[in-house]
């Protein structure tokens, strides 16, 4: 509690302690990515030439997963392979796939907070279609401030201009 409320980011030593003590993976990645805003936050208010350099790293990776899909509509999955829910979004998806196949929309599969091993066996597991990227833990980070992910899944649509249309799009599942 006192990293958070003074806006400090534990060491990894201490990550390893914090991760000992929560066995629920969502609150953990919860207190991550808070104690990643309110420090990214309290950062670009102390020291713009910090802030620049953050504004930067997102820069490269919208244009590594985001920007190079400007012109389609694209459709985020955020998603880890130990949570239940994207489970069980996966045929629904499978589903929306097909419905749009040969459309101007791209399916965008961003996983997070999650080893490389379990996302391969995962993405080979449910067959997963559109395009599939494991973020590191800094790219989910900068990649979970801008779009306002708050869990798994957060699904995102973004317009042909590149411009979020809903922060929180519907699951694949809304049409059952």
């Amino acid at each position: 509690n006192f990293y958070f409320l003074n806006n400090l980011q534990p060491t990894a030593n201490e990550w390893k302690q914090i991760e000992n003590k929560i066995d629920n993976k969502s609150i953990l990645n919860y207190l991550k990515n808070y104690n990643a805003e309110k420090t990214a936050t309290a950062d670009k208010s102390e020291d713009s030439g910090q802030a620049s350099a953050i504004n930067q790293s997102l820069k490269e990776v919208k244009s590594k997963y985001i920007d190079k899909y400007k012109g389609k509509v694209i459709y985020v999955d955020f998603y880890a392979t130990w949570c239940g829910p994207c489970r069980e979004e996966i045929p629904y998806a499978k589903q929306l796939h097909q419905e749009f196949k040969n459309k101007e929309i791209v399916f965008l599969n961003l996983c997070a907070s999650s080893k490389m091993e379990d996302w391969e066996n995962f993405k080979k597991q449910y067959q997963l279609e559109g395009e599939n990227y494991l973020l590191t833990n800094e790219e989910f980070n900068l990649l979970s401030q801008t779009y306002k992910v708050k869990g798994f899944p957060t699904y995102v649509l973004i317009d042909k201009k590149g411009e979020v249309s809903d922060y929180n799009a519907l699951r694949p599942n809304a049409k059952k």
